[in-house]
């Protein structure tokens, strides 16, 4: 039976578009935390030419385009979103030398309009994710290229696992399912750095599964997103003290603290992983409104928030990912 499907959507795309985010605003942060720690150096010396670091990005970003069209691996798109979201940092830190006629790289609305960017980047990608469920055959255009992968290099326990998992949600009666679960049945991995890997996976899972159960780690972890969002909702009152202009910092921080609440409630339910996905919409929350509103203001006062709240979105990130494993019992 022929089919044609458009575009078949990438089951990595989540963790591969927040690579790219993050790393994108990180990157904006350190030149700016460099910048201003070496005294606004200019690269090109004084005969009279100057090496934006524009044009960093501009590389980064055709190396990154060089690894998607050049390799299959799938480790060629983690790189690449890595290296792109490096690029595009690079790249969109001197929008304000190109919205002002007097190429003003301080010009003061530049980080509001980042902020804009990167949220309408990642509600697109929410949309693309979300708006449509994936259907059987994407997920088993997804199987196929899984597939593909382990001609290329052979595959871990955890690609076999995952590549079951994929087959589950496709149609049991097309054909690629029976030839795929076959070749997976008689396919063993066989090497020896792989099987390490999967081992320090194993056993780092194993300690995280053991230290969630306890009630006291469990307390721990709602008092610092809740602390956090506290202290949030207080350094934008008080900043409200001093500059009028930030009543709307005041209501990102109180949406963050109802998530975070709401996230707290989940958890006293023993509904980890919804308590997780909440207190990661509260980081979401902070991350792409609180903070850059607050970068519009006080770019350096905002540094140290930043990269507190990008720290704690990497950690729930990670337990989000191992809470699911539990959840479909994919590790005994």
């Amino acid at each position: 039976m022929k089919f044609h499907i458009s575009y078949v959507r990438n089951v990595d795309f989540a963790s591969l578009i927040e690579n790219f985010l993050f790393t994108s605003v990180a990157t904006i942060l350190t030149i700016r935390i460099f910048l201003v720690l070496t005294g606004y150096p200019q690269l090109g010396g004084s005969n009279g030419l100057h090496i934006a670091h524009m044009l960093w990005g501009g590389l980064l970003m055709l190396i990154a385009i060089m690894l998607f069209l050049a390799y299959l691996n799938k480790s060629s798109l983690v790189w690449g979103s890595i290296l792109g979201g490096i690029g595009f940092g690079f790249f969109i830190d001197e929008l304000g030398k190109f919205l002002t006629a007097d190429n003003n790289y301080f010009f003061k609305p530049t980080f509001a309009l980042m902020y804009g960017i990167f949220l309408v980047i990642y509600l697109i990608s929410k949309i693309i994710e979300e708006r449509v469920k994936m259907t059987p055959r994407e997920y088993m255009a997804n199987a196929l290229d899984m597939l593909k992968q382990a001609y290329i290099s052979d595959f871990s326990i955890k690609d076999k696992k995952e590549l079951l998992h994929i087959l589950e949600k496709t149609d049991q009666e097309d054909p690629f399912n029976t030839l795929i679960k076959d070749y997976v049945a008689k396919y063993q991995p066989t090497t020896d750095k792989e099987n390490f890997i999967e081992k320090i996976r194993i056993f780092f899972f194993t300690k995280y599964k053991n230290l969630i159960k306890r009630p006291k780690i469990q307390a721990l972890l709602i008092t610092i997103f809740v602390f956090d969002s506290l202290l949030g909702l207080i350094v934008s009152i008080y900043l409200l003290g001093t500059k009028s202009n930030l009543y709307y910092e005041i209501i990102f921080a109180i949406i963050s603290g109802l998530l975070v609440l709401v996230g707290s409630y989940f958890y006293i339910k023993k509904n980890r992983l919804r308590a997780l996905e909440f207190f990661k919409y509260s980081l979401l929350v902070t991350i792409f409104f609180s903070d850059f509103v607050l970068f519009y203001q006080d770019q350096l006062s905002a540094i140290i928030s930043f990269f507190v709240d990008l720290a704690l979105y990497l950690i729930i990130r990670y337990l989000i990912e191992q809470e699911l494993l539990l959840s479909k019992n994919r590790i005994k």
